[in-house]
């Protein structure tokens, strides 16, 4: 019995010891819970940021205690022409509409001879769409219309031609029923010389040999401009003051330049009669020529033999070829005289090619008054033009070109184009994009903080 009873104490022992080991286990339980409780309230609570309110919503901003991070774009190039692009937009910037001046709402203008389109061109400027018919080179006594030229004539709102039967081709052709833009001769503001043709009186077309008669014809066409496109009176005029006091400039450098040639030598034999008012304006005197004013004829030996006893008589040292005919006749010529070709052929219904010494009116006067000066034995010097307005100055010589591209004026600082030069219009461009650009980065980093 004695040992039942004491097998019976000794499971009650270990019952009682394995309740206490189960509360202490419940226990480390309990605590373990705690802990995981405290943390969890720790990892569920919220960083309170001051708070800027738009609208019905709230944006982080930052502030001392909330250091900005350093974001960094992952693509420059892409930020910048993200940028670029944004600039433009937000500024208001229209990139189809950089330059207005290219869309169809210009006036159609349209010129028959060289002269006259370098002329229109240099009033004109950027407000008009002009098309020239003639080519440089090409002669207007002759030239024949091709369906290219009906169809610039048919479309034009205005038709500035020569007049006094210089294209008499073109006259024709713009006089047809087809043509109903307004027509203006422009040589025809000029009180003409005449000359004889098969015994009658007809007036010479080559007005602008003399350079006072270019002011004339430039204010003419200033005057049409005006009356096509009256918005743009205060730039044609502006335009046509600028070529005006060239223009006279160039009539006193020529008469100063004729001037150094010996009396005795003041002769004028060219190929055709183009120089009449050149002459006349600059003291020279026509010897001879070996055809009329038009082109069309064709000179008779006994024509030729004529000329070349004209020149031996009056001992004159050189004769003029021109560009836009044919020089062997007036070699011929020149042979049976024994007397001198100038090297240079004279610009005479025609400038000169793009590039040449003669590629506007102003430097076709310049080129053709040196080959004279220096083949008759005079002294020559560059023509200079001066600015009186800017009080700067410009060389044409027949080895300097007029600053001009294509025909259009260069952006400087002499007053030629008022409009902003290019550079400047770049560099705002870059200062929006610059600007553009911060404003992105300041929004990227509100968006950081706001979602961080």
């Amino acid at each position: 019995m004695k040992k039942i009873e004491g097998r019976r104490q000794e499971a009650e022992g270990r019952r009682q010891e394995i309740e206490v080991r189960r509360q202490e286990a419940g226990g480390r339980r309990q605590e373990a819970g705690g802990r995981r409780q405290k943390a969890g309230g720790s990892a569920h609570e919220k960083i309170s940021l001051p708070c800027m309110k738009v609208g019905s919503s709230q944006f982080p901003i930052p502030n001392s205690q909330f250091p900005i991070p350093n974001f960094q774009f992952p693509i420059p190039y892409l930020q910048l022409a993200t940028a670029i692009f944004l600039g433009f937009w937000i500024s208001g910037c229209d990139l189809t509409n950089t330059n207005q001046n290219s869309n169809d709402d210009r006036p159609n203008v349209v010129a028959t001879s060289t002269i006259i389109k370098d002329l229109t061109e240099q009033v004109g400027g950027d407000e008009i769409e002009l098309t020239g018919i003639l080519q440089p080179g090409a002669d207007p006594h002759v030239y024949e219309p091709v369906p290219a030229d009906s169809q610039a004539l048919e479309a034009a709102d205005l038709i500035l031609y020569n007049g006094y039967n210089l294209e008499p081709g073109l006259i024709k052709q713009i006089n047809t029923a087809g043509v109903n833009a307004h027509k203006f001769a422009v040589g025809e503001v000029v009180t003409p010389l005449d000359f004889d043709y098969q015994g009658t009186k007809q007036p010479d077309p080559h007005v602008w040999g003399d350079a006072k008669n270019a002011i004339k014809m430039v204010n003419s066409i200033r005057d049409q401009l005006i009356a096509l496109s009256p918005e743009n009176e205060a730039e044609f005029s502006q335009n046509a003051a600028r070529l005006n006091e060239e223009l006279q400039q160039l009539d006193s450098w020529i008469t100063q330049q004729i001037q150094t040639i010996p009396p005795q030598q003041r002769q004028l034999v060219t190929t055709h009669d183009a120089f009449q008012y050149y002459s006349r304006a600059y003291g020279l005197t026509v010897t001879g020529t070996l055809i009329g004013i038009s082109t069309e004829e064709q000179p008779s030996a006994r024509t030729v033999k004529s000329l070349a006893d004209a020149i031996k008589a009056t001992k004159v040292p050189a004769i003029f070829a021109e560009t836009t005919i044919n020089p062997d006749l007036i070699k011929t010529v020149a042979q049976e005289a024994g007397v001198k070709l100038a090297p240079e052929e004279l610009y005479s219904d025609s400038i000169g090619a793009v590039g040449s010494d003669g590629d506007t009116y102003v430097k076709m006067l310049v080129a053709n008054t040196r080959t004279i000066v220096e083949a008759l034995g005079g002294d020559f010097t560059g023509f200079e033009v001066i600015n009186l307005t800017a009080n700067s100055k410009f060389l044409h010589s027949k080895f300097l070109h007029s600053p001009c591209i294509g025909g259009k004026p260069i952006p400087s600082l002499d007053g030629r184009d008022s409009r902003p030069p290019l550079c400047l219009a770049l560099l705002t461009m870059l200062c929006r994009a610059l600007l553009t650009m911060l404003r992105i980065r300041k929004c990227c980093l509100l968006f950081v903080i706001c979602f961080s």
